[in-house]
């Protein structure tokens, strides 16, 4: 016999106050950018920014701020986050595969047993 068990917890009263919480917890402002990095993320703006090779030091820069911050959602090589940037709320989706080819492990690996 299988039994499925359900569990629920209110986090939001409503849309509003549930878009108020993901904005809270999720949304970042990049700081200090170079002049090469707003372009990056002006050109994206604009439509879509493609590094042409993995030797681009604003776009690895880039990738390392945002890989720094709570992604709405990761998936290998990828991700999702919410960006506040030039006065308003962006959702970006970042493809950086090359210049960090896989997230971090969420866990250490497990140490075999001594013994």
């Amino acid at each position: 016999m299988l039994t499925v068990s359900v569990e629920l917890d209110r986090v939001a009263p409503n849309r509003t106050a549930l878009a108020d919480r993901i904005r809270a917890r999720s949304a970042f402002m990049p700081t200090d950018l170079t002049a090469d990095q707003r372009a990056i993320l002006d050109a994206a703006i604009d439509g879509e920014y493609r590094a042409e090779s993995s030797d681009n030091a604003a776009f690895e820069e880039l990738v390392a701020t945002f890989r720094g911050q709570e992604a709405i959602k990761r998936d290998g090589s990828s991700g999702t986050w919410l960006v506040r940037y030039a006065g308003d709320l962006w959702l970006a989706e970042l493809r950086y595969y090359g210049f960090a080819d896989s997230e971090p492990p969420a866990e250490p690996p497990a140490m075999p047993d001594e013994g």
